[in-house]
């Protein structure tokens, strides 16, 4: 938040000034501090004010992560488990046998999932900086996810959040025929021995995607996995 708001100001003060991002969240530091996107959330749907502006660089002190309750490791690692899920299946297997090591901020463990997260998603938005095409698949698990965040009054934290839109998102793969049942599973069995949240008592409508930045007329992009370390894109009608 500190981040999203502090570069927001620097991107439209003067027409734009020179910022360095210091993240102190694992969150922070694998996600919103890279990539240059800034938003503010409104009443009528996440992230709908912001600008994309890139930091003259980032500092990552991990040191940073020990002051944070275990609650805000696991929702980093939501999205941490996403990078593994859309580009990387070792990645998301060192998650997996690695659970104990990165919970107690063991230094190699931590230092290689933010170390690859960030070169995932740097990779991507070298390619497609605007989000025209290929850096929507940072999305995955985040048109549901967001849904979900603004339904909770954004009470709900974005990586708990977007943990149940990926369930979510998976199931509508497996039912296309896109992802294999077992995949589905190993990835929500995956959130569940992390802690996060695999399930929701709220109940979204496609009226919770209207003012959704992914919505194009009548469809939404949807990233779908079709397999670990893979996914598609694909048109839903809202």
């Amino acid at each position: 938040v500190v981040g999203d708001i502090g570069v927001f100001l620097a991107s439209i003060f003067m027409r734009g000034i020179p910022y360095i991002q210091i993240p102190t969240t694992l969150l922070a530091m694998v996600d919103s501090a890279v990539g240059g996107k800034t938003g503010v959330d409104l009443k009528s749907g996440k992230n709908l004010i912001g600008t994309i502006t890139q930091p003259k660089a980032v500092f990552i002190d991990t040191n940073f992560l020990k002051t944070l309750p275990e609650n805000q490791i696991r929702n980093g690692l939501g999205e941490i488990i996403k990078y593994g899920v859309i580009a990387d299946q070792k990645l998301f297997n060192f998650i997996e046998q690695n659970l104990e090591r990165i919970f107690s901020l063991e230094e190699k463990a931590i230092n290689y999932i933010i170390k690859r997260s960030v070169e995932i998603k740097v990779g991507v938005i070298e390619k497609d900086e605007k989000e025209l095409g290929q850096r929507m698949i940072l999305n995955y698990g985040h048109t549901y996810g967001h849904a979900l965040e603004k339904l909770s009054n954004y009470t709900l934290l974005h990586g708990y959040a977007i943990s149940i839109g990926m369930v979510i998102v998976n199931d509508i793969a497996v039912k296309k025929g896109l992802l294999k049942p077992t995949d589905a599973e190993r990835i929500k069995n995956l959130f569940i021995k992390a802690g996060l949240p695999v399930t929701t008592m709220k109940k979204i409508s496609k009226k919770d995607f209207k003012n959704d930045k992914k919505r194009v007329g009548d469809y939404i992009n949807l990233v779908l996995a079709t397999e670990i370390g893979k996914v598609k894109i694909v048109k839903e009608k809202i």
